[in-house]
């Protein structure tokens, strides 16, 4: 398949119109490094995309392109239509990991309103603005913990609090960068439980250093190495993560609902 496929009959209930996101003949270099080569892609509205690819092919490159925090040095993104810079408000953001000072005295709510910041200008959070954090919060299962003190809390809960920050706005399109990487097994799958209902009502683009999360949740596969190609969730198989990994990556399938059954593929 070329660097150039594109995704094939999305089908009305992720929208058959307009893309959420569109790249065409993207490439991007870090001092003269290719990190990505041509890239084209599209990703329908409403769509639960994951991008999985190995270390340094460019997976989080893409996300921060599709943010507008990186210039493409060739080709173009588009974000609903428009470059990403115009439409920042409309996108949530959760990096891999957050830099925080473990003294400083901010609590789980505070850091729920930092969603806010690119819309408030200042003085005292409306009770609106309240509400909607509130909202972000119990929609990740931690509305309980709103006055704990951030430092406080386990990796798998601050994570839902980064993700509830990035919630807080109501975006149209969610990036999430490894939401997974820092948490065990089991508060891995109660986040993607949680995820996969925030998906019922906007666009997710997540990226994952572990292909056995995509089964049962996303509609397709981002496989990015410098290229990228998009493909169905039932066409993952451990011959296409060979090609893109260049090793055996061995593929165990966890299963999301509540009795666990793993299929071990070799």
């Amino acid at each position: 398949m070329s660097a150039d496929a594109r995704t094939a009959g999305s089908g009305a209930s992720e929208g058959a119109h307009r893309p959420a996101v569109c790249l065409q003949n993207v490439s991007f270099a870090y001092n003269g490094h290719p990190v990505l080569r041509n890239v084209n892609l599209d990703i329908p509205g409403g769509a639960f995309s994951c991008v999985i690819g190995p270390n340094g092919g460019g997976k989080s490159t893409l996300l921060k392109l599709i943010l507008g925090l990186l210039t493409p040095a060739e080709g173009e993104v588009r974000v609903c239509g428009e470059p990403p810079a115009n439409v920042r408000g409309r996108i949530g953001y959760t990096p891999q990991s957050a830099q925080y000072d473990p003294q400083f005295p901010v609590s789980v709510m505070d850091v729920a309103l930092m969603g806010l910041a690119e819309r408030h200008w200042g003085g005292r959070y409306t009770p609106g603005e309240k509400d909607a954090a509130r909202r972000a919060l119990d929609e990740m299962g931690i509305g309980d913990l709103k006055r704990r003190p951030f430092p406080d809390l386990s990796g798998g809960q601050r994570q839902r609090v980064l993700i509830a920050r990035a919630l807080v706005s109501n975006p149209e399109i969610l990036l999430l960068d490894e939401p997974a990487a820092s948490v065990d097994l089991a508060a891995a799958k109660r986040l993607m439980h949680t995820l996969r209902e925030v998906a019922k009502r906007m666009t997710i683009i997540m990226v994952s250093h572990d292909p056995a999360f995509i089964f049962d949740m996303v509609s397709r596969v981002i496989c990015v190495n410098q290229h990228a190609h998009i493909h169905p969730t039932s066409e993952l198989t451990t011959e296409r993560l060979r090609e893109l990994y260049g090793e055996d990556v061995r593929l165990i399938r966890h299963d999301l609902s509540d009795q666990e059954t793993d299929h071990a593929h070799a």
